[in-house]
């Protein structure tokens, strides 16, 4: 699910992880909320952060 995470958040909303607080994370939370439904700026930031902290171990698995 976390590669399902980093895939939108770069290819779908240009997620940048070289950027302290993304301005893209309020873009998803605002989609999430046209859709019914929520999560806080603080989770949605943790689950991307988890997803690219494990990129450099997904890669190495895919060689």
């Amino acid at each position: 699910m976390l590669k399902v995470i980093y895939g939108m958040a770069v290819a779908g909303y240009g997620y940048d992880q070289s950027k302290e607080r993304s301005p893209v994370v309020p873009e998803i939370i605002k989609d999430l909320e046209l859709h019914g439904l929520s999560l806080s700026d603080d989770t949605v930031r943790r689950y991307i952060k988890t997803a690219c902290e494990l990129l450099p171990e997904w890669k190495e698995a895919n060689r």
